[in-house]
């Protein structure tokens, strides 16, 4: 066995093959560690192809959807493997989001069950209505007279639909084939380089597709994944860092700057600690140079990607140092271009197209906003995906964030973009986060920079450097303006900053 795995996967199209090539080439490597429990690619292979056949017995096919409820935990992949072996799509979901929004997901995907995966069931399982629900504890424990389950040999079936946060508008249910799904993978970890000797920390829940993807790349790469419950001590992370010898620790910019704050980070050393990858949010610059600073001998990555196409650039290890503000370059095989914003204050900025093996199906059950978001090219007829983020790109191909298209600042006559500002505010003495939102009344724009610091953050001095962060944002002739100081920005369950919910309350104040 070599420690380089990426090169096996090539010619399957299905993440529950893959699962079954890992069995057999890396049986006894551990694939899932939770606390002191480890399982390897075997363990987890014969344990879904168990349920996978419950499953089967009781009506679950292909093209069918499968709920899987809970929080991380091996049950929750070995569920998910299931799932995906019968040719049925699972749907990841949090138990932390609210009866409403679980309501919506089960109205919209009509699964035909529900696998409850965490210690106790749904507090309301009237939500799920008639669809059945079972306990995968009580699933593993029925008897059963045949281990495997229906063999697919359909290569072309849906892997997993994916709830969007709602960072993007209205939550949808994101299809995601196996075939892409792979591809991204392939990509993702051909610039991380990962391999078998690899020990990936998860910590983020299964639902988003940050920390979902992160069981996808263990797989392919033969590497072991560490869960850790998404609803854990974040403070713990350190320890568990330094006791488990982690190589690889995907975070989002929240989670960073907790880390940050507390201080925890400059108490060890890591020696393990090969990178630590950043997404879901903008990662402000000063940040990832003190993350450098503080993790010596590790690459901080920072990475753009978003769910309908999972990655779309990563920072490349030689280059880590070099464009410190960009989110990298493109994943191999990804195309993109730059649909350039008129009056724009920054020449070249505009909406970032994506193209490329890794665009996913589009949304569930919603085929006008799919062709919205996943247009035809009318000259070679390829699909290309909108991102709906504005970005520029420099002349050697690194892609700079400049904030999302609903967010534009118009200001005298001109585009402005909020993701520079944020980046400077971050930099103000004590603040750990920042976020610019704005308002209108009677057609006069205001701006409001929301500063995360609490007791820490000298108001005076921060509202001086606030006020010249906006003017030379501004060229000197910046909108109206507020600061507000608040210990920690609202987040969603996936650990982003919350700016819809900021934008509201700065509403109702005024």
């Amino acid at each position: 066995m070599t420690s380089t795995t990426c090169a096996l996967s090539t010619n399957i199209n299905r993440l529950d093959q893959l699962l079954r090539e890992r069995a057999a080439s890396h049986a006894n490597v551990a694939f899932l560690e939770v606390g002191d429990r480890r399982l390897t690619f075997a363990d987890v292979d014969l344990i879904a192809d168990f349920a996978a056949a419950k499953l089967s017995a009781a009506g679950v096919s292909e093209g069918d959807r499968v709920v899987v409820f809970g929080e991380n935990s091996e049950r929750f992949v070995i569920a998910a493997f299931a799932v995906m072996r019968t040719g049925a799509a699972f749907v990841p979901v949090s138990p932390r989001i609210t009866n409403a929004q679980l309501k919506a997901i089960v109205s919209r995907t009509n699964p035909c069950a529900v696998i409850a995966v965490s210690d106790a069931l749904p507090r309301n399982p009237e939500v799920f209505g008639d669809t059945p629900l079972w306990s995968m504890d009580a699933l593993l424990l029925q008897e059963c007279r045949f281990r495997r389950g229906v063999e697919i040999a359909n290569q072309d079936l849906t892997a997993v639909i994916i709830y969007t946060s709602g960072s993007t508008g209205i939550p949808r249910g994101v299809v995601c084939p196996h075939r892409a799904i792979l591809a991204a993978v392939r990509g993702i970890n051909q610039l991380l380089s990962q391999s078998s000797e690899d020990r990936i920390l998860c910590a983020l829940p299964f639902s988003f597709d940050y920390g979902l993807y992160q069981t996808f790349l263990a797989l392919d790469a033969g590497a072991t994944l560490i869960i850790e419950s998404a609803v854990s001590n974040p403070l713990a992370l350190p320890a568990i860092l330094k006791r488990k010898r982690i190589s690889g620790f995907p975070l989002v910019p929240a989670l960073a700057a907790m880390l940050l704050r507390s201080r925890l980070l400059e108490r060890t050393t890591f020696d393990r600690l090969r990178y630590v990858t950043s997404t879901g949010d903008l990662l402000p610059t000063c940040h990832t140079e003190r993350l450098r600073d503080l993790l010596p001998g590790t690459a901080v990555l920072p990475m753009y990607g978003l769910t309908e196409c999972k990655r779309v650039a990563v920072t490349p290890y030689a280059a880590e140092l070099t464009a410190p503000a960009s989110v990298g370059i493109p994943l191999p095989g990804t195309r993109v271009e730059i649909l350039e914003v008129e009056n724009s204050a920054i020449k070249g900025a505009g909406e970032l197209i994506v193209r490329g093996e890794h665009l996913m199906a589009g949304y569930f059950g919603e085929p006008e906003a799919t062709l919205a978001r996943f247009p035809i090219d009318p000259v070679t007829g390829e699909r290309m995906l909108r991102t709906g983020d504005i970005f520029r790109q420099s002349a050697s191909g690194y892609l700079y964030f400049l904030g999302r298209c609903d967010s534009l600042i118009e200001w005298r006559d001109r585009s402005w973009f909020a993701a520079p500002l944020e980046d400077a505010l971050a930099r103000i003495g004590n603040v750990t986060e920042a976020a610019l939102v704005t308002s209108n009344s009677d057609k006069h724009l205001t701006l409001h920079a929301i500063l995360g610091g609490g007791s820490g953050v000298d108001e005076i001095t921060a509202n001086e450097h606030v006020a010249r962060v906006i003017d030379e944002g501004f060229d000197g002739k910046p909108p109206p303006w507020t600061m507000h100081v608040r210990g920690n920005l609202p987040k969603t369950i996936h650990g982003k900053i919350d700016r819809d919910l900021l934008s509201a309350s700065v509403r109702n104040a005024l």
